[in-house]
Order: C-alpha cells, then sequence, then structure tokens
C-alpha cells in the first residue's frame, strides 16, 4: 500500500498501524493481496489461541501460577510498547511477537478462569488487567504520551 492511498477498513482492522510504520507488522501476500498484521496483535492473539489448546488437550494450569502468570505474563509488553512508544528505543518484530504472545496467554488466562466459573480468579485478573491500565495512563499523562498516539 503506498502513502497516499486512503486505507481500507480491513487494513486497519488488521494492521492498525499509519503506513509508515508497516515495518511493525507482518506482511503476508495471499491471493495476490498483500495483508498486513500487526506483529503484536498477532502474537497476542496466537497466545489465546495457545492457552485454549493447551486446556482443550487437558493440560491444567495450577491455581497459583494461573494468578502469576496473569500478573507477570503482560509486564513485558507493557514494557516494550511504553519504551517504544516514549521513543526510548524501537521495537522489533520479533520482540512484539513473542511480548504479545506472553500478553495473549494473560488473556487466555482471564478468559479461561470465566469460562471455568473461577469468579475469583477473574475478578483478581480484572483488577491486575485495572492496575496495567493505570500505569500506562499515568506515565502516559505524566510524560504527554497520549497526546502522541493516534
Amino acid at each position: 500500500m503506498s502513502n497516499e492511498e486512503e486505507p481500507s477498513f480491513l487494513f486497519l482492522l488488521l494492521a492498525h498501524h499509519q503506513t509508515k510504520n508497516l515495518h511493525r507488522t507482518i506482511h503476508v501476500r495471499l491471493m495476490g493481496k498483500d495483508y498486513h498484521f500487526c506483529s503484536r496483535c498477532l502474537g497476542k492473539y496466537s497466545g489465546i489461541l495457545a492457552v485454549f489448546v493447551l486446556f482443550l488437550t487437558g493440560l491444567r494450569v495450577p491455581m497459583w501460577l494461573h494468578l502469576w502468570g496473569m500478573a507477570l505474563f503482560p509486564l513485558p509488553a507493557t514494557v516494550d510498547w511504553l519504551t517504544q512508544s516514549m521513543r526510548m528505543r524501537e521495537s522489533k518484530n520479533g520482540i512484539r511477537l513473542f511480548t504479545g504472545f506472553l500478553f495473549g496467554n494473560a488473556w487466555g488466562l482471564l478468559f479461561l478462569s470465566l469460562i471455568c466459573g473461577m469468579f475469583l480468579h477473574f475478578f483478581y485478573g480484572i483488577i491486575i488487567l485495572a492496575a496495567y491500565l493505570s500505569l500506562i495512563g499515568i506515565l502516559g499523562w505524566k510524560t504527554n504520551l497520549l497526546k502522541n498516539i493516534h
């Protein structure tokens, strides 16, 4: 896609990056059409899928590890995103995929706790998510980061 073209809804849905930031996406050519997938989101959805595949194959995560996963797995993606957004460094797609995968594992565990009726774990997971969002919001406000996000 050239910089002059208006991005399509599908492009915005899959890549959600400006065309100048396509290096942050995974490019796939399928049936003569180009698709760009956000690297971190591709990792995130793969991580969610991995949790459910492991669950369906009978693997169970111990309760104590379940909460630790929800608490710690989002941390690398949060640090990667914040340091890149604050222009401290430029992340690479491999890092985005891996941190997104860990982040997706946390989301998968959150969804799994709801589906399996572990409502206290789900509640704790929501609190953890709120803590991460609050951290991002506070740091973004303090550094004027959120004004620059499109």
